[in-house]
């Protein structure tokens, strides 16, 4: 007999290789129960595995598993999908349940691309959370395409925290790695490589291991007078200023005043795990950095300063300060986020983040899920043709 083709694997997931496991019946779990069953199986052990959507009842212990997995991420708990949602995007939050305890997840957003043809993308920031070489991550999966054929995805896009040679095993099940972007790139979805420094030892060894030059700004920025407190919502328009120059400077993508608001309810409100430092010298603005907290890690996620009070370093007395509530908070490391894909002395960014420390960290890069191949073969010619004239715009071509 001729074996399938890949185009059909992938549109029947249940016929992958990895996914010999029998349909069982619905074991009852304790909790609440989740939106929708997706599929029930019977390991080789006897354990029964179940994917489902999960339900607003599910949102405590959804966030809960993410933020103690070692693979949990911000942009993976339940509160980004309602931040994206604001943006035109829908939010569907699948798990992946062994004995009732959830085994891995993933957060997905979903956005139309043809609306002749009902066809959907979607987008898993960096998501899933999941070992990638478990059997639940081969299931979540399989529940995953079996949820896009009954919604008419066309793929899933993501881009996990995973080392580059874990890369290899989303290719092993069916993903098409797509090439490294410009750091500009608006279509890129989170950066494959950043700054991440580790916070072992406590603030003073952490201090220690700064460049010279930045312990040198951070007690000049101290000395003049820069004073870094709490932000409030009060300061969202003002921080919103700040990005919005900033942008305009340096032609990258601007958020709106309202997700920046959206992102406050999401990430500051008790539990939410987001601080917004922001920097002041004399009473006035000079910068602002926003960082969120999840499980074992803080991420910087905006930050921003005032070019007439770049002198006075506020940047980073805010760094610092950020690295401080982090080691507080019990962070094993604080990441700074995106540094380009080639380290470059003269890129004032890199240089910066470099000086607090040993930290360069690369991940394996985006990956697409194809589910519908013609349809994804005619929106990726579209998305390419669109960043094509984004990029000769922002070169003034």
């Amino acid at each position: 007999m001729r074996p399938p083709s890949r185009e059909r694997l992938l549109r029947h997931p249940s016929r992958l290789p990895w996914a010999r496991v029998m349909p069982v019946s619905l074991a009852v779990a304790p909790g609440p129960a989740p939106a929708e069953v997706l599929r029930t199986w019977r390991d080789g052990s006897g354990s029964t595995w179940r994917a489902a959507l999960a339900g607003e009842g599910d949102r405590g212990r959804y966030d809960a598993f993410v933020r103690g997995s070692p693979r949990g991420h911000p942009l993976q708990l339940w509160s980004w999908g309602e931040v994206k949602r604001g943006d035109g995007w829908l939010p569907l939050r699948v798990v992946l349940e062994r004995a009732g305890e959830i085994a891995a997840a993933a957060s997905v957003v979903e956005k139309p691309v043809a609306k002749a043809t009902g066809h959907l993308f979607w987008l898993a920031h960096r998501g899933p959370v999941a070992d990638p070489g478990a059997p639940a991550a081969r299931f979540l999966w399989e529940a995953l395409g079996e949820l896009a054929a009954r919604r008419g995805a066309i793929a899933l896009r993501c881009d996990p925290e995973w080392p580059p040679e874990e890369g290899r095993l989303l290719r092993a099940v069916g993903f098409e790695a797509l090439p490294p972007r410009p750091r500009w790139y608006l279509g890129a979805m989170e950066p494959i490589r950043v700054w991440r420094i580790g916070l072992h030892g406590g603030c003073d060894a952490v201090f220690a291991r700064f460049e010279p030059h930045t312990r040198y700004d951070v007690r000049r920025a101290l000395r003049k007078g820069v004073v870094v407190r709490d932000g409030t919502r009060a300061d969202l328009g003002p921080f919103h200023a700040l990005e919005r120059a900033a942008s305009e400077r340096k032609s990258f993508a601007l958020r709106s005043p309202e997700f920046f608001a959206r992102l406050w309810s999401a990430w500051q409100q008790p539990g939410g795990g987001g601080r917004l430092f922001i920097a002041e010298s004399g009473g006035s603005l000079a910068g602002g950095a926003w960082f969120v907290a999840c499980g074992r890690g803080c991420w910087g996620q905006f930050a921003a300063a005032d070019p007439a009070q770049r002198r006075l370093n506020p940047t980073a007395a805010l760094y610092w300060a950020a690295i401080r509530w982090a080691v507080e908070r019990g962070c094993a490391f604080c990441d700074f986020g995106g540094i380009g894909h080639v380290a470059d002395p003269a890129d004032g960014l890199w240089a910066f983040k470099k000086g607090f420390g040993p930290g360069d960290t690369r991940f394996a890069g985006e990956f697409d899920l194809v589910f519908r191949p013609a349809a994804y073969r005619a929106f990726r010619v579209a998305e390419e043709a669109r960043w094509a004239w984004y990029g000769r715009r922002r070169a003034g071509g």
